[in-house]
């Protein structure tokens, strides 16, 4: 059982991980890695991770999900709980990156789906998709009021290479069952 975040990195902090995904925190730019779609219990630590961001954050956030090739599409509740959260916090949202990991038509499927549900959805921010972390933090790099513009690809990459591994490890194996997740708040800069 994994209890507290044993993870920070020189760029970022892991604040959330339970067997499906994690969530880290880099100035302001919430990073999430999940393996499926996200889940009840994934929105209420999301909600108190991004009110804390937002609370010790000037400007507006920048957002970065990172979507395993492996995952399936989310289903319709999923869908709902996604699409309340993006709409809860627009007004707090500059830049939203999606990746979707993966080569071959199944991830093309997952981007281009992701790209057109985009499109018609008007937000506020703008939001884009990628096939991976580097051309997406080249993209968050260039935030308009330079909250992000500190970012660094290569830090960004081995980030989200940690938070996989760390997902990876909390996975139930057979005979071990499920890992508790596990919440800290982001450390303050």
């Amino acid at each position: 059982m994994q209890t507290a975040v044993d993870a920070v990195t020189p760029f970022g902090t892991h604040v959330y991980s339970d067997e499906q995904q994690c969530i880290a925190t880099a100035g302001s730019c919430i990073i999430a890695y999940s393996m499926q779609p996200p889940d009840a219990k994934y929105f209420a630590s999301w909600h108190s991770i991004f009110s804390r961001v937002v609370a010790q954050q000037p400007g507006k956030l920048s957002i970065l999900v990172v979507i395993d090739s492996g995952s399936r599409s989310p289903d319709e509740s999923q869908r709902k709980l996604i699409a309340s959260a993006t709409q809860r916090y627009a007004q707090s949202i500059e830049r939203f990156a999606y990746v979707v990991e993966g080569r071959g038509f199944a991830a093309a499927a997952l981007r281009s789906a992701i790209s057109l549900i985009s499109l018609a959805t008007r937000t506020p921010y703008r939001q884009k998709v990628f096939a991976s972390v580097e051309e997406a933090g080249v993209w968050l790099a260039q935030t308009a009021g330079g909250t992000a513009s500190g970012m660094d690809v290569r830090a960004l990459s081995a980030l989200v290479h940690t938070m996989r591994d760390k997902v990876s490890r909390l996975a139930p194996a057979p005979a071990r069952g499920h890992a508790a997740p596990s919440i800290q708040p982001p450390v303050s800069r």
